[in-house]
């Protein structure tokens, strides 16, 4: 809900509150506020509107995204030469505005030509275009910040810390590849739950680099695993095999630490 007002002088039959629409938006309550008519020639309306906006989401830096929700406004038949808007400085954002799962960062208003490449099939018009004037408010808005990132992948983090902690166990210890088993379905599992809030789509986005992140990390260790039984096996390997596992987590585990600290960094900047 929002409200919109109309101020000019003159002619009282211009009427630009009854002869405006919402582009991108179905309206599914308009009231009439506030109606003056000054002696002066100033005339004044105050619509209360409620309105369904449409807009598609960029949804590839999720969870640490930021958008801009944005409310145009043209006159319904009236081109730039009958009817321009100008914007009022004065509006602004509610403070009890509240978005769950976001901060509201500001606002911003312009008023610009809108033109409409096409003469509708008017045979009259076939070389002309129509340009109207609009005005476009917008609410910047960026969620919550670096907790929704840890929030939305504990569990992957979970997993691939867990998947580290195997190479504390001997090489031939049946944990050793049950703990990265483990891991990797709950990877998985993670990935299908933060898949589950957005939309389908064939590109990929922060949650896929990090969910292929993840596993590439688990099957690294599973083959720096691998390779320790391998000269755990062996004689006298078993120190050989100690020295691997302890280069295995060192440099993998970095790895995994460098990339998750400069994926969420591009994201935001």
């Amino acid at each position: 809900m929002f409200y919109l007002w109309f101020s000019w002088k003159g002619e009282k039959s211009l009427d630009p509150g009854n002869r405006f629409r919402i582009i991108g938006a179905t309206i599914e309550k308009k009231e009439l506020i506030t109606e003056r008519n000054g002696a002066d020639g100033t005339n004044y309306q105050l619509y209360k509107l409620k309105t369904l906006n449409h807009k598609f989401f960029n949804t590839t830096r999720v969870p640490l995204d930021d958008h801009m929700l944005n409310i145009y406004v043209e006159d319904e038949t009236r081109d730039v030469s009958k009817i321009r808007y100008v914007a009022d400085k004065t509006a602004n954002v509610s403070s009890r505005l509240k978005i769950p799962g976001y901060e509201i960062t500001g606002s911003q208003m312009v008023v610009k030509p809108h033109t409409y490449k096409t003469a509708h099939g008017d045979p009259e018009l076939m070389d002309q275009r129509t340009t109207f004037s609009q005005y476009n408010f917008a609410v910047e808005i960026r969620s919550n910040g670096i907790a929704i990132y840890f929030k939305f992948f504990i569990g992957l983090f979970s997993g691939v810390l867990l998947t580290l902690a195997s190479f504390f166990t001997p090489a031939t210890d049946g944990t050793r590849f049950g703990l990265p088993s483990a891991a990797y379905f709950g990877i998985i599992g993670n990935a299908y739950v933060a898949n589950s809030i957005l939309p389908v789509g064939n590109h990929f986005g922060l949650t896929d680099f990090v969910t292929f992140t993840g596993l590439v990390t688990i099957a690294l260790c599973v083959f720096g695993s691998l390779i320790s039984y391998h000269y755990h096996r062996q004689t006298g390997g078993e120190g050989l095999s100690r020295q691997l596992d302890k280069i295995s987590r060192k440099y993998i585990g970095l790895g995994f630490l460098i990339i998750n600290i400069l994926m969420p960094a591009s994201a935001i900047f």
